[in-house]
């Protein structure tokens, strides 16, 4: 398999949520000096789906939907993302549980 790169990541609106973060997944194993730019286009493709919130709003959801299914990962996977993506955290919870 090819190692996944920024350039390579599309996000769509036929993504299932496993997809989704199977690439947050990958990014943090394989190129995590790359997770910002994967966050980032993340964002950029909520806000194309979502036109009427603003920046700060899809910044603070995208947050708030990775760091939530966060929470469905095993603690190893857990505190992989969580070491990568500063930016995530569970929206209820935080990063403490």
């Amino acid at each position: 398999m090819k190692k996944i790169s920024v350039q390579n990541v599309v996000f769509s609106k036929t993504n299932t949520w496993s997809e989704i973060m199977d690439i947050f997944i990958r990014i943090a194993k394989e190129n995590p000096t790359q997770a910002e730019a994967v966050f980032d286009k993340y964002v950029e493709f909520l806000s194309y789906k979502y036109p009427d919130k603003n920046k700060q709003q899809i910044v603070k959801d995208a947050s708030a939907n990775i760091g939530y299914l966060v929470g469905y990962y095993n603690v190893e996977t857990r505190n992989l993302l969580y070491s990568v993506y500063k930016m995530v955290s569970h929206p209820m919870f935080g990063r403490n549980y």
